[in-house]
């Protein structure tokens, strides 16, 4: 009998201990998802700094050009 109710209240835990694995499992996923969210951020960072960069150069060509184009109607 003492077996029986040692069975009935590891039974009546089993919800709580799912719902708590559950909730850590849920845990390491948003945790390995945020280190591998700032892992990922220097190169972003770096990639953003090339784009600005080559916008920039872009930006400088055209009004190169713009200026050579009004140079030339005058």
């Amino acid at each position: 009998e003492q077996l029986h109710a040692q069975l009935r209240q590891h039974q009546a835990q089993l919800p709580a201990l799912e719902t708590h694995t559950a909730a850590a499992e849920a845990q390491a996923r948003a945790a390995a998802q945020a280190a591998a969210t700032a892992a990922a951020l220097p190169a972003a960072r770096a990639s953003a700094a090339r784009r600005r960069a080559a916008l920039a150069a872009l930006a400088q060509r055209l009004r190169t050009l713009e200026a050579a184009g009004e140079q030339a109607r005058q």
